[in-house]
């Protein structure tokens, strides 16, 4: 199992790596480690306004609220160590620790939350089989007002992903074709619709629902990505 682990995490790897590189805030924030021990980790800035994460030695990023760099890179990280970081938006500060096992990779989100301090959520996956004529989705339901959501796709709105929880995501496997995607919250479209363009076969997207404003809902993609390993 734990060799299969890596073959299946080498192959998404290689599936990420043939995506085209887009806008994203990509400095790195922790040490990295060599690539059979190591897991990945990425931010994303689910709020209306910038995020500054301060992680290892004083390393510090900010991201914006805009879609084009919400999000980082997988960066490769130690597996099994503890990292930390303060978080930093308008609603306040928060100091998350995040340990990510090998092969593992972890999407820390940050949404606003209702006290002083921002909502920080670790969603983790292990990969699975790669499919190099395939296209993967992943759904990430963090719209803090929308208990249960869905994504359908095309003029048909045929469901894509159905009763998508808070706080966790899914993903599957579709053809490799022209797409675009909108959100439902229970049976009601949520917010606007996202043209993903021709997706490309192996490669992998993530799709995310926010809040946005008073009782608003966003959604945005990116292609999952990894950043150079580092020694």
């Amino acid at each position: 199992m734990f060799f299969k682990v890596l073959r299946s995490a080498a192959l998404v790897l290689a599936g990420m790596a043939a995506l085209p590189v887009g806008a994203y805030a990509d400095d790195a924030l922790y040490d990295t480690g060599p690539s059979q021990d190591s897991s990945y980790v990425r931010f994303v800035n689910a709020t209306d306004s910038t995020v500054t994460i301060v992680g290892q030695a004083g390393a510090k990023l900010d991201l914006p609220a805009g879609d084009d760099a919400r999000a980082t890179r997988f960066q490769p990280v130690k597996a099994g160590k503890a990292l930390t970081a303060t978080v930093t938006s308008a609603g306040g500060t928060k100091n998350v620790t995040v340990t990510v096992a090998s092969g593992e990779f972890a999407t820390v989100v940050v949404t606003a939350g209702t006290a002083a301090k921002p909502i920080v959520s670790v969603l983790k996956e292990q990969p699975s089989d790669f499919n190099a004529l395939k296209s993967s989705l992943a759904f990430y339901n963090v719209d803090v007002a929308c208990p249960l959501a869905g994504l359908v796709a095309g003029a048909n709105n045929t469901p894509v992903f159905t009763g998508q929880a808070r706080g966790a995501f899914a993903r599957r496997e579709v053809n490799p074709i022209a797409i675009g995607v909108a959100a439902l919250c229970g049976a009601t479209p949520a917010g606007n619709a996202v043209d993903l363009g021709q997706l490309a076969a192996g490669g992998r997207y993530s799709i995310f629902l926010v809040a946005t404003g008073v009782n608003g809902h966003h959604l945005f993609s990116v292609k999952d990505a990894t950043s150079t390993f580092k020694k």
